[in-house]
């Protein structure tokens, strides 16, 4: 494992264990001006992706990231992951996701998180998860 990918790695592990009190710990990876963007939105500089961060660990019951595989290649890090993530109200849900950086200076410059969105939702309104198979079964 590169150095890069070692420190992620360490760096989601101590989120897992510590929360909050491990969150510089993660964003001494990113650049200042990093990009983050995953299928609900963008958000540029690393005040604003401490705060998106900050706000999901506030209001979690439990989040746990588990890492499968990391791989880093020509200043690119790929990431395979589950999160497990328990709102304070609601039920709670587990979503398969991949995660795909770019690295300038040994510092995350962009962030890009691959989940599926309706999945996510629908697996936890009862119900509705029969529903959404039965409508995408007509497409595929």
């Amino acid at each position: 494992m590169t150095e890069l990918a070692g420190r992620f790695r360490s760096a989601i592990d101590a989120l897992n264990a510590r929360g909050l009190d491990a969150l510089d710990e993660l964003l001494a990876l990113y650049d200042a001006a990093v990009v983050f963007e995953d299928p609900m939105q963008k958000i540029e500089g690393i005040e604003a992706f401490a705060e998106l961060n900050r706000k999901m660990i506030a209001h979690a019951r439990s989040l746990r990231f588990d890492v499968h595989e990391v791989v880093e290649q020509n200043e690119q890090l790929f990431a395979t992951w589950t999160l497990h993530y328990a709102p304070r109200l609601g039920p709670s849900m587990k979503i398969g996701g991949a995660t795909h950086v770019r690295v300038r200076d040994g510092r995350i410059v962009e962030h890009r998180d691959y989940w599926d969105l309706m999945s996510s939702v629908v697996d936890v309104i009862p119900g509705a998860s029969r529903v959404y198979k039965s409508v995408m079964a007509r497409f595929v």
